[in-house]
């Protein structure tokens, strides 16, 4: 309620969302209505932009995982500064603890130098474990991406290993600013599994050659007792196996016809296994993947 030449004012505090980029973002309200004189008046709404001064987006990604133990994974970084960002970012920084994510997980090749920006460095720190990045600088809808080679330790357990980055740090229009952290997930693991329609494509009311792979990755361990599940028909009805394996180098038993068990196989380590079953494809099959 306001008296004639009155006026009145009320603050909000808001809460910007941590994940929210820089830029310009206005803020306009519905109309205002009131009771003026005993009739309902209506006003114009009101508007304002609220600046947002974010740091950089940073992502993380092992791009050729899954690895095995005592092998090599590569690591890729993205930071991406928003196109409506009001202003260059400069000073981005960050830092990555290897090793809290899998004992003995180094880097190699330290330090990176002007990745992301002139003077810019990625450097390592206790064994090449702890990466910190300093100095990077991009303007407004610039994007920096940069890749560096990890050791995965010899004695590393198959699973997956989830390693995440600190906030990411930066100064944008003279203000300090800071972003959320990255984090992916590293896998390692003694086997890699694969599997191909080897006569593809193929017609409808043919049979189709379907080839397991197994890859036994680990340096020093043999795998025994394998075994996996495949519905053939989960995805195309009447999909089904005609008979036995026609090749298994594995040496388990594989059975089924629309359902297909395996159990019983074996690889020695750093070798591969080959199984192979004909398919029908049924002949009512429409067209498609």
């Amino acid at each position: 309620n306001l008296a004639a030449d009155a006026s009145c004012s009320f603050d909000v505090t808001v809460t910007i969302p941590v994940t929210l980029g820089s830029g310009v973002y206005t803020n306009t309200t519905e109309e205002i209505t009131a009771t003026v004189d005993g009739a309902t008046r209506t006003g114009q709404p009101a508007s304002d932009t609220l600046t947002v001064v974010a740091a950089p987006q940073l992502t993380k990604s092992f791009i050729d995982d899954p690895v095995a133990p005592g092998g090599s994974v590569t690591l890729e970084f993205t930071l991406q500064h928003g196109e409506e960002a009001p202003g260059d970012a400069t000073g981005i920084a960050f830092t990555d603890d290897l090793d809290a994510a899998l004992t003995g997980l180094t880097a190699t090749g330290l330090p990176l130098n002007d990745i992301c920006g002139s003077g810019s460095s990625l450097t390592g720190s206790i064994g090449d474990s702890f990466l910190t990045l300093t100095g990077g600088t991009l303007v407004p809808g610039e994007t920096c991406r940069f890749q560096l080679t990890l050791d995965v330790p010899s004695a590393a357990a198959p699973g997956d290993y989830t390693n995440t980055t600190s906030d990411v740090s930066a100064t944008v229009n003279g203000v300090a600013t800071s972003g959320p952290a990255a984090s992916d997930i590293l896998k390692v693991s003694g086997l890699l599994f694969s599997k191909e329609f080897l006569d593809n494509p193929v017609i409808a009311g043919d049979t189709v050659t379907l080839r397991f792979t197994i890859d036994n990755v680990h340096p020093t361990d043999d795998a025994t007792g394998i075994s996996f599940t495949d519905s053939l028909s989960a995805n195309l009805t009447d999909l089904a196996a005609t008979g036995p394996a026609t090749l298994d180098t594995c040496g388990g038993t594989l059975s089924g016809t629309t359902f297909l068990f395996y159990t019983g196989g074996s690889v020695t380590s750093g070798n591969a296994c080959t199984i192979e079953v004909p398919v029908l494809v049924p002949a009512a099959a429409a067209d498609g993947e």
